[in-house]
């Protein structure tokens, strides 16, 4: 299998993020839990990952969080550079949910591609089941005149909220085309045989292309829950469930 339950650094949750959930597997501390299951959905499977409150017993093995969850990574097994990416996907729609699928280069941050984060906040415009939020994160690299080194001007970030064709809650196909220069978010639903362009994200003049992103990176499909994004989750709708496609569909470029 390429995926793996785990971050490259064996983190748990983001802390910077204040986010609830511990990522578990069967095993984890000792847990009988696992989060990762196939479950059956209008005739088809799907890789699911499912948050739940963590049990009294359990929250020891879940290093204090209130939930458990999941993570997958391809970390150390697959990495790919440019591409048409895409999959299919069922988010959860409760409040505080934060469900993503990214890419990120092995050893540095940034750089990161979001192909979605469908974060659900209650009363803020955009955080709701209609939306996906998509971003890439870059180091500002800029060559010296001569080409020999590179000035650093720090983190940079575009991206941004892009209608849904349907809600969370339903099976949407979400697509990224990543070239050197800029990275293209598609969506549509199920059987839908051409998908609508969401946004385009490109660096801006002074920096002409994504300079940092031109390395290979891994995959990472996670259900995160809670933070300074979302906001704390209601807990009162877990169990909850991300499904997608039991493949990435990848096509080099």
């Amino acid at each position: 299998h390429i995926f793996r339950p785990e971050m490259h650094t064996y983190i748990r949750w983001h802390s910077s993020n204040a986010e609830q959930q511990c990522w578990s597997y069967k095993g984890f501390q000792g847990s009988a839990w696992d989060p990762f299951s196939i479950k059956s959905r209008d005739g088809k499977r799907w890789c699911t990952i499912t948050a739940r409150v963590t049990p009294p017993e359990e929250r020891a093995m879940a290093m204090g969080q209130p939930i458990q969850a999941g993570v997958m990574t391809t970390f150390d097994r697959v990495e790919q550079l440019y591409g048409y990416f895409q999959m299919t996907a069922i988010t959860p729609d409760f409040a505080g949910s934060w469900p993503a699928w990214w890419m990120l280069r092995k050893g540095v941050w940034p750089p990161e591609i979001d192909f979605f984060e469908n974060v659900i906040k209650p009363g803020a415009r955009y955080h709701d089941v209609m939306h996906s939020h998509s971003n890439i994160h870059w180091r500002d690299l800029r060559r010296n005149p001569d080409g020999s080194a590179y000035h650093k001007y720090g983190r940079r970030s575009t991206g941004g909220w892009n209608p849904l064709p349907g809600p969370h809650n339903e099976p949407i196909i979400y697509g990224g085309l990543w070239n050197r220069y800029f990275f293209a978010q598609y969506y549509g639903l199920m059987g839908d045989t051409v998908l609508r362009l969401g946004r385009v994200m490109r660096p801006d003049r002074a920096s002409p292309t994504f300079e940092e992103i031109t390395d290979p990176m891994y995959s990472i499909i996670n259900l995160a829950c809670g933070g300074t994004w979302p906001g704390n989750s209601d807990l009162s709708k877990l169990p909850a469930d991300f499904m997608f496609t039991d493949y990435i569909h990848y096509k080099p470029i």
